[in-house]
């Protein structure tokens, strides 16, 4: 028994196939006896049960091997090569900077979301791969890949969310507009939309003509991922899982018939091209759907996005510039104003106080949870304020009040008075809304912010968040809210 844990111990983590070669070699054994010895071998000798590799094989380590670096290299180079499923999940994280929302990762892998013979299912590769530590939870909505695998960035990954969230918008516009898909029955990314047991980016049913059987009703449709580069040349790895979620379909009996495409932008490079092409597959491409003006807006968007302390810090009147060249990005249905509200309140401060940040992330060692400042102020005083900027087309609720009073306040406060600058700081938290609150909610703000004591809460409704602007005397501040918040 001991030969096994030596063996791991020289080399490190291993598949039972190379295990048992490095038994025969080393130690002169049989295959059969170097399998036997294999199996039999105890604590500190452990195997990872729940992933399967090519042949049946285990991945073999030691007690204390587990979950450190070594252990998560070995298993993320075997899982590529001999566990393709498991990896595919690996391969999407990877691709989005580190990050990727629970509803939407499955749709970058081709496991289904739903009971298909032969294919295990994508919420327990999910288990599995946490298991491993190979994944973790950022928090409740996000899974995030082990740091000890790749470099995490978590700005480019929201900036990366949101200009997928604007393209699969448009995309489904266009597509009705086409008379590609039926109106009103599109489902995108965010819906986590299903089509014969796999997750899609976007879904609709469709009545052309030519594909369309004659019987009633749609028989044909749109099944679609979204895959946006951006800086990121898109490699052949990297659409790999669409090409086998297209395979699998295929295989299956009584399939209705559909059209699949993948949108993405022109990072792709040819050999990828080449092979969604060779597959039938419909490649839309962002600059040839909605022009080049407005690829270039995605990407400016995307920069803006992940840098924008320090845009706004070095220049921040050329912020302004930025955000109004976005404007070919804007929608019925999107509001990306509201979602850069929280960089327009960090211009703002920019203009007052010494220290700012856009988009900070901060841990709670005590609960273990993670939030994030939409922006956190440093004040010449001894004054630290944390903003939440919503800049929504309808008033907060009370839910929405009180999960900010009960859950976001406490776990930042607690971070922030473990950090060195904030516990000397008085701590204000904000809260800017730029359609007010309803009446509970105003109810439950008045309330805390009159008995709260430790720290200060103050309140920003739309004509307060105006009158801010006019003591500021900052004319384009003032601009940026009549024009994009308030010019109603």
């Amino acid at each position: 028994m001991k030969r096994v844990a030596n063996i791991l111990e020289e080399h490190g983590p291993m598949l039972s196939g190379d295990l048992a070669k490095q038994l025969v070699n080393k130690y002169g054994m049989n295959a059969l006896a170097a399998r036997k010895v294999i199996s039999r071998a105890v604590a500190p000798v452990r195997k990872l049960n729940n992933i399967n590799f090519d042949n049946n094989q285990k991945l073999y380590f030691l007690e204390n091997q587990f979950g450190q670096e070594r252990f998560l290299e070995t298993a993320f180079a075997q899982m590529k090569t001999h566990s393709k499923a498991y990896y595919a999940f690996i391969q999407a994280l990877l691709f989005h900077n580190g990050f990727l929302p629970v509803n939407q990762i499955c749709a970058y892998t081709f496991s289904p979301i739903k009971p298909l013979k032969g294919h295990r299912p994508a919420k327990q590769i999910i288990s599995d791969l946490c298991a491993t530590k190979i994944l973790t939870e950022y928090n409740e909505e996000i899974l995030q890949i082990n740091p000890n695998i790749m470099g995490l960035n978590y700005q480019k990954y929201r900036a990366i969310e949101l200009a997928k969230k604007i393209t699969s918008d448009h995309f489904s516009t266009w597509a009705k507009s086409m008379n590609l898909v039926a109106y009103g029955s599109g489902k995108q990314l965010s819906d986590s939309p299903e089509f014969l047991k796999f997750q899609w980016g976007f879904t609709a049913p469709s009545y052309i003509c030519g594909i369309k059987n004659r019987n009633e009703g749609p028989t044909c449709f749109v099944i679609a991922d979204i895959l946006l580069g951006i800086d990121k040349t898109i490699k052949v790895e990297n659409v790999d899982f669409y090409i086998k979620k297209i395979k699998i379909l295929r295989q299956q009996k009584k399939v209705a018939p559909f059209i699949p495409i993948l949108i993405v932008d022109n990072s792709i490079e040819r050999p990828a091209f080449d092979a969604l092409k060779a597959e039938g597959i419909v490649l839309g491409f962002v600059d040839v759907i909605f022009g080049t003006s407005y690829s270039e807006a995605l990407k400016s968007l995307v920069h803006i996005f992940e840098n924008a302390s320090a845009i706004i810090a070095k220049n921040p009147d050329n912020y302004f510039k930025l955000i109004e060249n976005l404007s070919v990005l804007e929608g019925n249905t999107i509001n990306l104003k509201g979602d850069l509200f929280e960089l327009a309140v960090g211009y703002y401060y920019s203009k007052i106080a010494p220290f700012f940040e856009i988009n900070q992330i901060v841990l709670d060692n005590q609960s273990g949870k993670k939030k994030e400042i939409d922006v956190l102020v440093r004040m010449s005083n001894s004054e630290s304020r944390i903003v939440e900027c919503k800049g929504y087309k309808y008033p907060l609720d009370e839910e929405f009040v009180e999960k900010w009073l009960s859950e976001n306040i406490p776990v930042i406060r607690s971070a922030l008075l473990n950090q060195k600058h904030y516990p000397t700081q008085q701590l204000v938290f904000e809260l800017w809304s730029t359609s007010g609150f309803d009446e509970k909610a105003t109810e439950l703000l008045i309330k805390h912010s009159n008995s709260t004591r430790k720290y200060t809460i103050r309140y920003y409704g739309r004509d307060e968040i105006i009158q801010i602007a006019k003591e500021s005397n900052n004319a384009n501040f003032q601009r940026i809210l009549t024009t994009y918040y308030f010019n109603k």
